[in-house]
């Protein structure tokens, strides 16, 4: 919008030294169009009603890099309850290749009979720092499960019944933290603070959820899969260390199965991680099997993964 406030940026860049990119970033202020809370209620025989809500102007920083063919608009989105939304979202040219009626196990024809383009995952690691009342932190999982239990007021109808159950489980190390999401155990992912408590005596916390959940499929050490292990883990913890400031290096490229920088090496280590300070590595993205609608290019609508960062007691 034309109240943003703009940003250089500055980049290594095939050059030298540092080169400035003008303009690369901004901040500006959003109303989402939905509301951030509301209720409306009433007895439907005028005894009654009411209304409440509040407008969900959220800050928005906001950057664009274009890398080949492909641009990627992220996000970092500030509601006003504390809230905080991670978000890419993409458009571009998929990249094409001649069809041929062989091909078509792997792709569509998506112009002219003559243009196909290749299955493919759009990939993004994130680190996050998060101190929650100061350094030192831990995690947990919050699984929602299924209990049994006997029906005390109705025991003839029915005589047993199924409630919703959490089952907290404070994970000790990181290898015990490596977090693949399964159907079968909801979670809950929760960075909290033992030490600090809100006016009901629960535990400060915040937690991280997906929006956009991805599953490495090819095999642990097949290919450039070493170079991008931290793609098996939807989240990874780890103690922060100075030494491990990213998950991938630039070099990475240059030998994929035995790379500059593996994250598996960030957590064979197997350190404590309670009451430590924490980084949370958290794994996102999107499948994309291209279509005819990604001609010219593709649009941003669904095309879009991230994650939240939510107060939690």
């Amino acid at each position: 919008p034309g109240t943003a406030t703009f940003f250089d940026v500055v980049h290594m860049a095939d050059t030298s030294g540092p080169y400035t990119i003008k303009n690369a970033a901004c901040l500006f202020e959003l109303n989402s169009g939905i509301p951030l809370r509301r209720h409306y209620a009433n007895d439907f025989s005028s005894a009654y009603r009411f209304y409440g809500g509040m407008t969900n102007q959220v800050l928005v920083l906001r950057t664009i890099a274009t890398i080949g063919n492909y641009d990627y608009v992220h996000d970092a989105i500030f509601y006003q309850n504390g809230v905080i939304e991670v978000k890419m979202s993409a458009s571009g040219f998929v990249s094409g290749s001649f069809y041929t009626p062989d091909v078509s196990p792997y792709g569509y024809p998506i112009h002219t009979n003559h243009l196909t383009s290749t299955t493919h995952d759009h990939l993004l690691h994130y680190k996050v720092d998060l101190d929650v009342e100061g350094t030192t932190n831990s995690y947990e999982t919050i699984e929602i499960g299924i209990e049994n239990t006997t029906n005390r007021f109705m025991p003839d109808y029915p005589p047993h019944l199924f409630r919703k159950v959490l089952k907290p489980s404070v994970k000790k190390t990181e290898q015990e933290a490596l977090y693949k999401f399964n159907f079968d155990t909801p979670k809950y992912l929760n960075f909290f603070n033992e030490e600090k408590k809100n006016k009901m005596g629960v535990k400060k916390g915040y937690r991280i959820q997906h929006h956009g959940i991805m599953k490495q499929l090819y095999p642990e050490d097949f290919g450039m899969i070493p170079m991008i292990s931290w793609s098996l883990y939807q989240l990874a913890v780890t103690r922060q260390k100075d030494s491990e400031p990213s998950s991938t290096s630039l070099y990475n490229q240059n030998a994929p199965s035995t790379p500059h920088i593996d994250f598996r090496d960030f957590v064979r280590d197997d350190e404590d991680i309670i009451n430590q300070d924490l980084v949370a590595w958290v794994t996102t993205g999107l499948m994309h099997v291209p279509h005819s609608e990604d001609i010219p290019t593709t649009a941003t609508p669904a095309n879009a993964a991230g994650f939240f960062i939510r107060p939690f007691n």
